[in-house]
C-alpha cells in the first residue's frame, strides 16, 4: 500500500498552514510600507507642486513685496497673494476676472522675507528674498526663493509706493 497515514496528513497540513501564515504576515508588512510609501511619496509631491506654483509666480511677478502676513507678486495684469497662516497657505489671485483661491494645507514657519540681505518688516516694501520653514514626516525642509530686478525697475517701485499705487491686502 502507498497511502499516507493520518498523522503524515497532519503534519503535511501544519506545515502549509505555517507557511501561508509566515507568507500572509509578510505580503501584509509589506503592503503597510508601500500605503506609507505613497502617502509620504503623495505629501512630498503635493510640498513640490506648492514650490513650482510659488517659484513661477515670483519669476513672472514684475514686483513682490511683504503684504500683512505674507508677499504680493504683481503682476501687469493681476496680483496674487500669499497669506501664510499657522496651519495653511492660502493663494489668491485676482485680475482679469479671477478670483481663484488655493489653499496648501501645510504649517509654513520662520517666515523670512528681505531685499538686499536685510529684513523687511514695513508693510508694502519691496522684496528679493523670502525663505520659510516646512515641517513634513518628522523633517524639515527649508524653501528660498530669490527675485531679480533691475535698477530702472527699483526705481519706477519707489515712485509707485510713494504714488500710493499699491493696495494692501
Amino acid at each position: 500500500m502507498c497511502a499516507f497515514t493520518l498523522v503524515e496528513l497532519t503534519v503535511a497540513l501544519l506545515i502549509s498552514g505555517m507557511l501561508a501564515s509566515l507568507v500572509y504576515a509578510s505580503l501584509f508588512h509589506l503592503s503597510q510600507r508601500q500605503k506609507q510609501f505613497t502617502a509620504a511619496n503623495d505629501r512630498l509631491l503635493y510640498l513640490s507642486g506648492f514650490h513650482s506654483v510659488l517659484a513661477q509666480d515670483i519669476r513672472a511677478a514684475t514686483y513682490v513685496f511683504k503684504d500683512g502676513v505674507g508677499i504680493s507678486c504683481l503682476t501687469d495684469s493681476s496680483s496674487i497673494y500669499y497669506v501664510f497662516n499657522p496651519a495653511y497657505v492660502l493663494r489668491i489671485r485676482e485680475g482679469e476676472y479671477v478670483t481663484a483661491p488655493d489653499t496648501f494645507l501645510f504649517a509654513a514657519q520662520d517666515l523670512q522675507i528681505s531685499l538686499d540681505g536685510v529684513g523687511v518688516n514695513e508693510e508694502r516694501s519691496l522684496a528679493d528674498a523670502l525663505s520659510f520653514e516646512v515641517q513634513h514626516s518628522e523633517r524639515t525642509y527649508r524653501f528660498n526663493f530669490q527675485k531679480e530686478y533691475a535698477i530702472a525697475q527699483r526705481m519706477m517701485w519707489d515712485n509707485y509706493k510713494r504714488d500710493g499705487g499699491i493696495r494692501s491686502k
